[in-house]
């Protein structure tokens, strides 16, 4: 007789959440350091290559600490996102939302990770 198969959600969709606002990370950064509050290009490169390190192992189903080590590089744009809210009035809507990405992608890295090494 068959065990039973356990209800999970699909990995797709854990893949999907924990994708979503990492991919959301970059574009504020993009959005926030070239055409809100414009720097040069080059720290603008600075400030988004970080998050473009894990991204080749984020896209291989094969990688399942990519969504840790993606949380990790995450951390650092969560200090940045608390900083920028409690110093600097004008980008503050932006610094908050780079919080609230840092915390949903930090929050997603263990089901992400689980579910990835369960595939």
């Amino acid at each position: 007789m068959a065990r039973p198969i356990p209800n999970r959600p699909p990995v797709t969709l854990y893949r999907t959440l924990f994708l979503a606002p990492y991919f959301g990370l970059i574009g504020l950064q993009v959005l926030w350091h070239a055409w809100a509050f414009p720097w040069p290009a080059v720290a603008v490169v600075l400030v988004v290559v970080p998050l473009l390190v894990p991204l080749p192992w984020l896209l291989r189903r094969s990688a399942p600490r990519a969504p840790l080590a993606a949380a990790l590089v995450s951390l650092a744009y969560f200090v940045h996102g608390v900083t920028e809210a409690l110093v600097l009035p004008p980008p503050r809507p932006l610094a908050l939302a780079e919080v609230a990405l840092c915390l949903w992608v930090f929050a997603a890295a263990p089901a992400a990770r689980r579910a990835w090494s369960a595939h």
